[in-house]
């Protein structure tokens, strides 16, 4: 009877690891689809010469406050670098597109509270007038914080891109 009742605490406790285990890869799976989400876009500039600079800052910044705690979005607007990739389309005349973003999870922590990835993003440069097509890899980092059951994205990092590299 006791074989019996440890037999049956060991399946018990197998499928409570189990069922905690594919929660947290989803979990997982749902922070790494925002990160993607939020990295396109912040990096797409699919017409440089129509967008004005004003109206593209408040509209990006309006679609990225879904995605950011309210620290790093006035981080964000502090540093302008929703404005980065924006600037960097007019100056190189180049429209901007996400090839492809790999990520590593870096950390977990408590208990799944807290996320951290880094990246390699490849960034496709393209309808310069006079150069051809270009592509360029950059790497990052952002961390993500369980707020409420949501993930929100607490800190994000991206190697800036050196204009010579494109020029």
């Amino acid at each position: 009877m006791l074989y019996i009742l440890r037999v049956l605490c060991f399946i018990f406790v197998s499928l409570l690891a189990a069922c905690t285990s594919m929660e947290e890869d989803e979990r997982e799976q749902e922070a790494l689809q925002m990160a993607e989400e939020f990295i396109e876009l912040h990096y797409t500039v699919s017409d440089y010469q129509e967008m004005d600079k004003m109206e593209y800052s408040l509209e990006l910044l309006e679609k990225m406050e879904p995605y950011v705690t309210e620290a790093e979005l006035t981080k964000l607007k502090k540093e302008r670098e929703e404005m980065y990739p924006l600037d960097l389309a007019k100056r190189l005349k180049y429209n901007i597109h996400v090839e492809q973003v790999d990520f590593q999870t870096t950390t977990e922590t408590n208990h799944g509270q807290t996320l951290e990835l880094s990246f390699e993003l490849g960034l496709n440069f393209s309808d310069h007038p006079s150069k051809p097509d270009q592509s360029l890899d950059m790497k990052g980092e952002m961390t993500f914080e369980d707020w409420n059951g949501e993930w929100k994205i607490s800190r994000y990092w991206v190697q800036e891109i050196d204009p010579n590299d494109l020029e």
